[in-house]
């Protein structure tokens, strides 16, 4: 009887199939899914990333009052872009958080912002010095230190060239490339993401995502090697602008989108991240505490970006031209004077002339009433 009874227990038990069992990787749950899957976690994450991303929205669009007020016109376009980066990149993460599926479409418009912001940075970092020309001469007795780090640190061999014209728009130029390279990796990635033939994170030199991350990173590496490369050709020259701080708020922005999503996705690939249900699979315990992790980032990073910018020192633009040094003045008067000298000994021969055939009507040139004048001057000539 007792064992009959058993048996039907046994029999009445609902045992799981595979599909509810095993833990699919690829699968990215809907938004319902994700919700019950977080249950309460999810709502305070929302909640927290949408107050997050209000308060960083209204502190940009202070920044921009300020900026229209304070900030010469010149460095408007680029600390507005710079300063928009911290604001846009939190909202995406919270798009994320909240519809799952768009975490590679919202990923790889942030990335992308976040490169042509870079870019500004840039352009800015050359109107920190008043233009190209001026950048130039201030740096004509330095130096390119060529052994910096993330992919020159140890290389002991590399010469440091002297600063030119070319070789720094080759340096500027692997901070311009950014935007172009992300845009072009995104759009490869998410072709392969519709194929369904991209495995994130696996090291395996007959994965093609391998090789489409390696561009990835040679792109983000050529340009913080960039940054680090013109950060120390910088240094001493741009203090008044607190250039040291406002390079580390944009090189921290980098890292932790790049590296970070690089290490996360390697622990995914390889079940560092544990599987607690096919809705929860790894790669969707890593979208949750990556993005999570970001918010906590740009609740830090996006305030003290807007300190770096919310004050004078863009008030007024530097001189674009190259201002002669004292001995190029001395050697410019002395030019003029010899100048001079030989022009009113000339005159003085002509003017003895003139005056044996017009008595006292010729003048001297100090006599002259109007020397003073430029000849190109509309009313003097029509006089």
């Amino acid at each position: 009887m007792s064992s009959d009874i058993l048996s039907r227990e046994i029999n009445s038990t609902e045992v799981p199939t595979s599909s509810e069992s095993e833990c699919e990787d690829g699968y990215l749950p809907t938004v319902a899914e994700y919700r019950e899957a977080l249950d309460g976690y999810h709502t305070t994450m929302v909640v927290g990333g949408s107050i997050l991303t209000v308060v960083l929205y209204a502190l940009f669009l202070e920044q921009i009052v300020f900026i229209v007020r304070n900030v010469n016109k010149i460095f408007r376009r680029h600390i507005i872009w710079i300063t928009s980066v911290y604001p846009f990149m939190t909202m995406m993460s919270v798009i994320s958080i909240v519809i799952p599926r768009a975490e590679t479409y919202t990923k790889a418009i942030k990335v992308t912002y976040m490169s042509a912001g870079i870019s500004h940075f840039m352009d800015l970092t050359t109107l920190m010095f008043g233009s190209e020309k001026v950048m130039l001469h201030e740096l004509q007795r330095s130096r390119f230190n060529l052994k910096v780090g993330p992919l020159c640190c140890c290389c002991f061999c590399f010469p440091s060239p002297k600063v030119t014209k070319s070789q720094l728009t080759v340096v500027r130029w692997l901070v311009w490339q950014q935007p172009y390279s992300q845009a072009l990796y995104f759009m490869i990635l998410l072709l392969w993401s519709t194929a369904e033939s991209k495995e994130d994170g696996t090291i395996d030199p007959n994965s093609n995502y391998l090789w489409l991350c390696i561009l990835d990173f040679l792109s983000f590496f050529c340009g913080i090697y960039a940054l680090n490369v013109i950060s120390i050709l910088c240094r001493g020259h741009l203090d008044h602008y607190s250039y040291v701080k406002k390079l580390f708020s944009i090189k921290t922005l980098v890292w932790l989108t790049k590296l970070q999503g690089l290490i996360f996705n390697i622990f995914a690939t390889y079940n560092v991240f544990p599987c607690i249900s096919r809705v929860f699979s790894p790669s969707v315990y890593k979208l949750t505490v990556e993005n999570t992790l970001y918010l906590v980032e740009m609740m830090i990073l996006g305030p003290f970006a807007y300190i770096q910018y919310h004050n004078l020192d863009f008030l007024t633009r530097n001189p674009v031209h190259v201002e002669p040094s004292r001995q190029e003045k001395k050697q410019s008067i002395s030019y003029l004077s010899g100048a001079q000298l030989h022009v009113s000994l000339s005159l003085s021969d002509d003017q003895l002339k003139e005056t044996s055939g017009y008595g006292d009507l010729a003048m001297t040139v100090s006599q002259e009433p109007h020397s003073g004048y430029s000849p190109f001057h509309l009313d003097d000539c029509c006089v």
